[in-house]
């Protein structure tokens, strides 16, 4: 029985993520859901197919892994395992074919608050530069001259963690909104590379590398490809996808090296850190199974993720991120002794907060949010909620507050302005005019009047 849903899983979900990817490459007014449901297949579905492949982790490398290895072997999780990922996966597939079907190929956008600032060059630059400057003026440099060691880096002043992270993705967002608003083409191929560099160097951790590799995929196809570039993408992706998955194998062999650097523990690690089938089978394990609590009550995980902005000192009983319970549960220690964390999924999330109802919520919680994204109707405010959403999908979402907030400003913004105008006045002088124009989908940006 395990063995025939495992390849149902996927089989089904596997022609359901060609079929996204199409969509994606053809439609560039194609659902958000589509890019969500890549996600979805590589996180959940890949590792099962691993299993059969390479084999099932043995998590011997990491001493608190090994508490995975009973849900990974439990039939009755991996049978629940398999129709819980399946019924996310086709749903999240019936809804983009459903809006594929009825949005129309040009539709109008408008373009966001913080486009029309970005559209400012001087705030353009801050913004890509932030956290070089950043570094220069707090001193930080030498701090960061030795790749992905982060005891060097933050050694007694942790909020540096925080505040570079944010400035970071801030960073990302204002890049890529130019790269692909600017027809320099000599210019921006050259600097591509040299910022991606840069920016994995300072940031220290691989995801980062996907993040980029996300947005610069979603302003890529929403720009509407040539029949030569649809044909170069299927070629450019599995070679872009070795490149990643190359870099992860040589972080974990010479940049950070581990105990024992053989293929089995590379394989083990890298299914944990790609992987989230192990966190999520374990959670169905420990509520469903053994009937033992994870959070301190139901949905109290939920209040920490939605009110992350009130600050403990405020709220003194406010739960701790989700990963923080999750992490104490596996090592079976108190959150306030916890050495590390334990990478959180979304899914696993519903299930630890809502118990059996918590499979519902993780089944139409994401064509919901999918649903509402497409409503946004503007490029660069739908590049953020993808982030978030991705965020949500993969790791703790503490460390992108910064998108967080800017989709927020956004959102109040467009709602306080709508079709009036912004004026930003300095010594008697406009310098910079901001206002809602509707443009049609060709990602033309509109330059503000300065």
């Amino acid at each position: 029985m395990t063995i025939v849903l495992d390849w149902l899983l996927i089989i089904i979900s596997a022609l359901c993520c060609i079929k996204a990817l199409y969509s994606i490459i053809e439609n560039k007014n194609s659902s958000i859901a589509n890019y969500v449901l890549l996600i979805e297949f590589l996180i959940c579905c890949v590792p099962i197919l691993c299993n059969y492949l390479i084999g099932y982790p043995e998590y011997n490398t990491i001493y608190w892994y090994r508490v995975f290895k009973s849900s990974m072997q439990n039939e009755i999780v991996a049978i629940l395992y398999d129709i819980y990922i399946l019924a996310c996966i086709i749903l999240l597939r019936v809804y983009a074919v459903h809006y594929d079907q009825k949005k129309s190929m040009y539709i109008n956008k408008v373009h966001s608050f913080a486009s029309s600032l970005l559209q400012n060059k001087i705030l353009l630059f801050l913004s890509i530069c932030s956290p070089f400057l950043y570094l220069v003026l707090g001193g930080n440099i030498s701090s960061f001259l030795i790749y992905g060691v982060r005891t060097t880096r933050y050694a007694e002043d942790n909020h540096i963690t925080r505040i570079m992270s944010m400035l970071i993705l801030l960073s990302i967002y204002a890049f890529f909104f130019y790269y692909f608003s600017t027809k320099e083409k000599k210019i921006k191929n050259i600097i591509l590379p040299l910022y991606i560099i840069v920016i994995c160097w300072l940031q220290g951790k691989r995801f980062i590398l996907i993040v980029i590799g996300l947005v610069y995929f979603y302003y890529y196809t929403r720009q509407g490809l040539s029949v030569r570039q649809k044909k170069k993408i299927w070629i450019k992706i599995p070679i872009i996808a070795f490149i990643i998955i190359g870099f992860c194998c040589l972080y974990l062999v010479y940049i950070r090296p581990m105990s024992n650097t053989s293929f089995v523990s590379v394989y083990d690690m890298l299914r944990v850190d790609i992987g989230r089938d192990d966190v999520i089978k374990y959670v169905i394990e420990q509520i469903i199974i053994n009937n033992e609590e994870i959070v301190p009550y139901t949905g109290s995980t939920f209040l920490s993720l939605i009110f992350f902005f009130i600050p403990r000192a405020l709220w003194s009983t406010k739960p701790y991120p989700h990963y923080v319970y999750l992490t104490s549960s596996v090592l079976n220690v108190s959150i306030m002794d916890i050495p590390a964390g334990t990478t959180p999924s979304w899914f696993e999330m519903c299930i630890a907060n809502f118990g059996f109802f918590g499979f519902l919520i993780g089944i139409i919680s994401i064509p919901i949010i999918c649903m509402l994204i497409d409503k946004l109707n503007d490029l660069s405010y739908q590049l953020i909620a993808l982030v978030i959403v991705s965020v949500l999908l993969t790791q703790n979402i503490d460390a992108y507050t910064m998108f967080v907030l800017v989709f927020l400003i956004q959102f109040i913004v467009r709602k306080i302005i709508k079709k009036k105008k912004l004026i930003l006045m300095y010594g008697g002088k406009k310098i910079l005019q901001l206002e809602n124009i509707i443009v049609h989908n060709d990602f033309k940006i509109n330059k503000g009047k300065e």
